[in-house]
């Protein structure tokens, strides 16, 4: 097969949607050496580059950063493209596929958020995914999923054929693991300037993410546990995070919550390392990958019992509601004070994460081509 994948996307600095994109290329290098690949990628594509004798990249002329420069590209130039290269597949990994295209396109859907709760999407992704997301399910030969929840809902809202997707769960990557380099840890905790104790969220700071709650809930547990704790909040400040600020200092808290902006993927195994624990009380997740990088480095979590998060970490995390502030003061404190569950989470978290690997991502992934490549013929 010659297979195209959309990577587009990849530029900047990534975190969520981009992450799973650029691993899944790199799993993809790894473990398929029997088809061919074209990799599309912009101007600013800021990816590794699959080092294969089967893959090829193609650099557009446009910039991914200027977002309708892209749009339009992926509608009227990748269809173009893709019947040039002669492809057997098209795999757009990021919501959206091109309307028209002569080869099979196989769609991937991380959550359908932008449909289902408007209030915590960006509003002009609102706007765009409930006019193109539609179509671009309706179009695509596959969709695929990272989880059951995110199936069910594509599913009933949408009503796509069972037979036409496919859950595949993400990975994590073997970097991630419980980092025993005291030089490396100390060197990371003076780059970043951490605390002796602290708890780690991890993400895009935006709505869905419910720090708000969060930081309610860590004003009551810091309070119950009268140690010098710090709440530290790693990631790219996002739209809707304005107020923020504003709640640390009513809060209280200015000397205890720390912004450290976006962490480079190199520092993240020993951040997650030295962390307490993990705090990851989102309100809609389509699959929660930080919670598992967490895991298997070691870290006990705390994560929210709902949406694709309470899948995901199944029983090795300390899971709450989020829209409680007490559930997740609660869940942050079982941690704190009890070592025996604090123990049985880093046992439970590091066998869970192991079943997670971009490996078997990649081989599902090729299986989904498969069929979508014979369905055509």
């Amino acid at each position: 097969m010659r297979i195209g994948i959309n990577g587009m996307l990849l530029w900047g600095d990534f975190s969520g949607v981009e992450v799973a994109i650029d691993r899944l290329v790199g799993a993809l290098a790894r473990v398929d050496t029997e088809n061919e690949y074209v990799l599309y990628v912009s101007r600013d594509f800021t990816g590794t580059s699959p080092r294969c004798a089967n893959w090829s990249v193609r650099r557009a002329e446009v910039l991914s950063c200027n977002r309708l420069a892209r749009i339009s590209w992926e509608q009227g130039r990748l269809p173009k493209l893709a019947a040039r290269d002669k492809l057997d597949v098209l795999h757009a990994p990021g919501y959206l596929a091109p309307l028209r295209c002569r080869a099979p396109v196989v769609l991937t859907v991380y959550d359908l958020f932008a449909l289902t709760q408007p209030a915590l999407s960006r509003p002009a992704n609102a706007l765009h995914y409930r006019v193109a997301l539609p179509r671009s399910i309706r179009r695509a030969a596959r969709v695929i999923v990272p989880s059951y929840f995110v199936y069910e809902e594509v599913r009933t809202r949408l009503r796509v054929p069972a037979d036409r997707m496919t859950v595949i769960p993400l990975g994590v990557e073997g970097v991630f693991q419980p980092v025993c380099d005291r030089e490396l840890l100390l060197t990371v905790r003076r780059k970043h300037q951490l605390p002796e104790r602290f708890l780690l969220f991890v993400g895009n700071l935006e709505p869905k993410k419910n720090l708000p709650r969060l930081l309610q809930a860590f004003a009551r547990a810091s309070q119950a546990v009268r140690g010098e704790i710090t709440l530290v909040l790693a990631g790219k400040p996002a739209w809707g995070r304005q107020n923020l600020p504003a709640l640390v200092e009513e809060l209280g808290l200015r000397d205890h919550v720390r912004f450290l902006r976006y962490v480079p993927s190199p520092d993240l195994p020993a951040l997650y390392t030295l962390a307490e624990a993990f705090v990851f009380p989102s309100l809609c997740e389509g699959f929660g990958l930080p919670a598992l990088e967490a895991m298997a480095c070691g870290t006990p979590v705390v994560a929210s019992g709902t949406t694709a998060l309470g899948e995901v970490v199944g029983d090795a995390a300390e899971r709450v509601d989020p829209e409680s502030v007490d559930s997740i003061a609660q869940g942050v404190l079982n941690v704190l004070r009890l070592p025996d569950r604090r123990a049985e989470l880093v046992t439970r978290g590091l066998r869970r994460a192991a079943d997670f690997t971009w490996d078997r991502t990649a081989k599902e992934t090729i299986g989904v081509y498969r069929h979508a490549a014979r369905e055509a013929r």
